[in-house]
């Protein structure tokens, strides 16, 4: 998708799950040209049949049934619309605009309190190996910011009963597109698993890193390696190809790795310290909820999106990279190479995630009490609350987390 005019598509969530929502995967739908070329056309409101053969080229047009069938575009009277928020760069533009004041809102908690993450991270073994400016991104950006305060945001805007305004498919996986350009202003971690260990990849509009397909491929095609220098340590020999992508470095007789790895204590210590600033952090973004409602309405997808969900995520991710570049700004982030290295933004994770589940299972737990104090609870919520703390005391904290999730579930779509 090298051509001009491409657009990024994103889910927030299990991607497994756009399968559900569209009876198919949207990225193989959405991934040659004439639809992408179509869902530009679409981006700035409906248009007729005649419109759009004016538009865009006949081989794109051909896609627009197979669209409409999994419901990426839906007719809307005499036109069709996507049902999708799509924003082009010049949308992306005015969005950074609109979206200034949360992102500086949240960057001010972050820059009071970074220093509670580097705090958190001088006490763990992965310091021995690394310096904060090796690992700083990866904290702030991935783990603060995307893993934590987005969970955060979530569970407040139930608490807040702000998620009436969404239609159950951005309730259980939000979608979107992004066209590339010089505006776009988007962040993402890529995580997947190995036997025993995850593998985590930074992305992002501020990333500029190239060779990202032939990292993705590597770090797929060779986990096994990883893996057992994840268990061991240091190994004799190990393909080129992980040399060169600077994720392994030569060791004595042999090769360790060369990116950080979250193992048992270190992640206690690093959860404590990222989950409380974004708790902050969530709770102003939540605070000004109106201005993502009021950016929603001012680029004028309220005339023709059903429910605002889609876009509230997408707005969100856009917080996050704006976040994220005016903490670089600031000096409270180490600057990001104009030219990262493949590796930069990679890190490894003991099972069963990056994230300390106890720690998690704490915070949620305090969360859900709130929703509940404010609302009200039904016998089922009851019911869900007791089991996930029997689950809590018998150190099943993954099991405890997904009950608890099931309770707010059940307020989200009350």
């Amino acid at each position: 998708m090298s051509y001009p005019g491409r657009v990024v598509f994103f889910c927030v969530g299990d991607g497994a799950r756009t399968v559900e929502r569209f009876g198919a995967n949207p990225w193989e739908l959405l991934s040659d040209r004439g639809s992408q070329e179509l869902m530009l056309a679409l981006a700035d409101g409906p248009r007729t049949l005649a419109e759009l053969r004016d538009k865009v080229a006949p081989e794109a047009l051909e896609r627009l049934d197979i669209l409409v069938k999994h419901g990426l575009v839906r007719q809307v009277g005499g036109a069709y619309a996507a049902s999708i928020p799509v924003v082009t760069d010049a949308k992306a533009r005015r969005l950074r605009v609109l979206l200034r004041p949360l992102a500086a809102a949240v960057a001010r908690v972050v820059e009071r309190r970074v220093g509670e993450v580097k705090s958190a991270f001088m006490r763990t073994r992965l310091a021995e190996g690394f310096e904060w400016g090796d690992v700083a991104h990866i904290l702030v950006d991935a783990l603060l910011l995307d893993f934590s305060m987005l969970s955060c945001v979530e569970n407040l805007l139930t608490r807040e009963r702000l998620f009436q305004g969404w239609s159950r498919w951005q309730r259980v996986i939000p979608f979107f597109g992004m066209e590339v350009g010089p505006h776009m202003a988007n962040f993402g971690v890529n995580s997947w698993f190995i036997d025993g260990f995850g593998i985590s990849v930074m992305h992002g509009s501020m990333i500029r890193r190239t060779g990202l397909l032939r990292l993705m491929s590597v770090l797929q095609e060779q986990g096994e390696v990883l893996l057992e220098l994840c268990r061991s340590g240091s190994i004799r020999e190990v393909p080129s190809g992980l040399v060169e992508l600077g994720l392994v470095r030569a060791s004595g007789e042999g090769y360790e790795l060369a990116v950080p790895v979250l193992r048992g204590g270190d992640k206690v210590l690093v959860t404590e310290a990222v989950v409380a600033v974004a708790h902050e952090a969530a709770e102003e973004l939540v605070a000004r909820y109106g201005v993502i409602e009021d950016a929603f309405r001012s680029l004028g997808y309220a005339e023709w999106l059903e429910g605002v969900g889609d876009f509230v995520e997408l707005a969100i991710h856009v917080v996050m990279a704006l976040s994220i570049e005016e903490l670089v700004e600031r000096g409270a982030l180490p600057g990001i190479p104009e030219e990262p290295s493949a590796s930069w933004g990679v890190w490894l994770w003991e099972a069963p995630w990056t994230l300390d589940y106890s720690v998690i299972y704490r915070h949620i737990f305090g969360e859900i009490r709130e929703i509940v104090e404010r609302h009200g609870a039904c016998d089922r919520v009851e019911e869900l609350i007791s089991g996930a703390e029997n689950l809590a005391r018998k150190g099943e904290y993954g099991e405890a987390l997904m009950m608890l999730k099931k309770a707010i579930d059940i307020y989200r779509t009350s």
